[in-house]
């Protein structure tokens, strides 16, 4: 889990979540490690408990070359109940991201059951395709396969209905039939089988 993550937080271009001292507030700070200008679209969202993304609030910046700049500041208060703060950006360099901020503690949400399903197909190559669907809220979803292999992503969060295509490449391509795969998110993990 941690090299999807490390690879997340080490991307040359990202936006970060600054919670202010007195939990107030959230700042987003865009980061450029690029010897060039980038552009940052960026939207916020409060994301309920049940899954459902609510629209609060959209910014667009650029951040000069190996910089960091404020791109926008959010009030906590406008949150539901509950809920989190998610967000998405996309650069003009083409690279994007996504993350999710707790006000308190994972231990303290009353995450319900996000009915992750998922359905695995053979490519061309060898590879195998995963599609995860998720019917609520799962957060740190995370695959796990009866064989070893690299996934194209793992370690992510889904809302209500919000489906992922993962691509997974066995380390012997020649074994025959589909590796079997386990998906798990927060809320699984915590609960008791």
């Amino acid at each position: 889990a941690l090299h999807y993550a490390a690879r997340r937080f080490f991307q040359p271009v990202s936006v970060c979540a600054i919670p202010s001292e007195d939990g107030k507030s959230v700042r987003f700070s865009m980061v450029n490690d690029t010897p060039d200008d980038v552009e940052i679209d960026m939207n916020i969202f409060a994301l309920a408990l049940d899954g459902v993304r609510i629209p609060l609030k959209s910014a667009s910046g650029t951040c000069g070359p190996d910089a960091a700049a404020l791109l926008t500041e959010i009030d906590l208060h406008q949150l539901p109940a509950g809920a989190l703060l998610s967000w998405n950006f996309i650069a003009s360099n083409g690279m994007m991201g996504e993350g999710h901020h707790v006000r308190e503690t994972y231990k303290a949400l009353d995450l319900r059951p996000s009915v992750l399903t998922h359905q695995v197909s053979t490519l061309d190559n060898g590879d195998v395709e995963v599609e995860i669907v998720a019917e609520g809220l799962a957060l740190f979803v995370m695959l796990e396969a009866d064989v070893a292999g690299r996934y194209s992503d793992n370690l992510f969060d889904l809302a209500a209905g919000e489906r992922r295509r993962i691509v997974f490449s066995p380390i012997d391509k020649a074994q025959t039939g589909k590796p079997a795969f386990k998906v798990f998110d927060l809320y699984t993990s915590q609960s008791q089988a």
